[in-house]
């Protein structure tokens, strides 16, 4: 009778494959970066486009507003949407908002 490894071993094992991801990403940019086939201006062209597009979604997901949603869907006709909100503060109501598209 065989037992599953317990959480310690799991996380290892998890470590043990992260590390060797990361010793292999290492390998590979030596050996693209020793042959000179890295095409810098593609590089600092999609570094650019990344920054540009998250730069901004990060800093305002950091403000805090009070009221979160977190269940976004279409009604099944399209012209709808609804939303589910976390409680308010002190209280222990659930909101769900249908807002039209119009």
């Amino acid at each position: 009778m065989s037992r599953a490894p317990g959480p310690v071993v799991d996380a290892l094992l998890q470590a043990g494959l992260l590390l060797d991801f990361g010793a292999r990403a290492v390998a590979a940019t030596a050996s693209v970066l020793a042959r000179a086939r890295l095409a810098w201006r593609e590089c600092l062209h999609q570094v650019h486009f990344l920054a540009a597009v998250t730069t901004l979604p990060s800093l305002l997901v950091t403000i805090p507003l009070g009221v979160v949603a977190y269940c976004l869907t279409f009604t099944p006709d399209g012209k709808a949407i609804v939303t589910g909100h976390d409680r308010k503060r002190g209280t222990e109501e659930y909101t769900c908002r249908i807002t039209p598209l119009s």
